[in-house]
């Protein structure tokens, strides 16, 4: 008898934006820090757009613009969250540029915003990008601090 074995492949997950790259437990917001949303990385960004990070579908989008959901082909659940506390902006300074049920490819751009208005009205633009539904895949992260240049492999799941 033949023993069939499945081998999951790994989803690469590339960087939505150019930035400093910090660990989750340094974001000054304990639902992301506490990873009560899932687990993944921070990005002070330094571009002023967000990109897909892997080929997926948008799941959700917000009326706040600051956030978008993504669900990859493998099941996983994205999320990238442009700053903390920004939904109090109600949009101010932020555009989504997909809507629900858009397939996108890595790169596609998803959220545009004023980097620099932002700041100067006093949030703060640690961006968590999260595994929702990390508890599912084994997580490798090829970037734990530093710099990473928007669409470099930030992680991996399978």
């Amino acid at each position: 008898m033949t023993q069939v074995t499945k081998y999951a492949l790994a989803l690469m997950l590339n960087s939505p934006v150019a930035g400093k790259v910090l660990p989750l437990s340094e974001v000054k917001d304990e639902s992301f820090s506490g990873g009560l949303l899932g687990d993944g990385i921070a990005i002070l960004p330094e571009d002023d757009i967000i990109v897909s990070p892997c080929d997926a579908e948008v799941a959700t989008t917000v009326e706040s613009h600051h956030a978008v959901g993504l669900l990859c082909g493998n099941g996983a659940e994205l999320l990238i969250h442009v700053g903390l506390d920004t939904v109090k902006l109600g949009g101010q300074y932020f555009s989504t540029l997909v809507k629900v049920g858009d397939k996108v490819t890595a790169g596609t751009p998803l959220i545009q915003f004023h980097r620099q208005a932002i700041v100067e009205s006093g949030y703060d633009l640690t961006t968590p990008f999260l595994v929702m539904n990390s508890e599912d895949y084994q997580m490798t992260r090829h970037v734990n601090s530093g710099s990473v240049a928007s669409g470099a492999p930030v992680m991996s799941i399978s």
